[in-house]
């Protein structure tokens, strides 16, 4: 993040783990990583958002469709 800094000094830097729930990672070890440092993270995760079933319906009928194709074709 210091590279960053360095070449983009007024910019802000927003930290964004991909988690799907929140818990001890998202409260305490990324906060302590982050310590120190310039940015915002708001310690927020994929769960329990409303849409998150939807998201992952979505994902594995794409891949079983990809998956079908490839099977098809062979």
């Amino acid at each position: 993040m210091g590279e960053l800094r360095r070449r983009r000094p007024s910019d802000r830097i927003l930290a964004v783990p991909l988690f799907l729930s929140e818990g001890y990672f998202t409260s305490v070890v990324i906060p302590r990583k982050l310590q120190g440092l310039e940015c915002r993270y708001e310690g927020k995760a994929l769960m329990p958002h409303v849409r998150i079933t939807d998201w992952v319906v979505r994902q594995a009928s794409d891949w079983l469709a990809k998956e079908s194709k490839k099977r098809g074709s062979s």
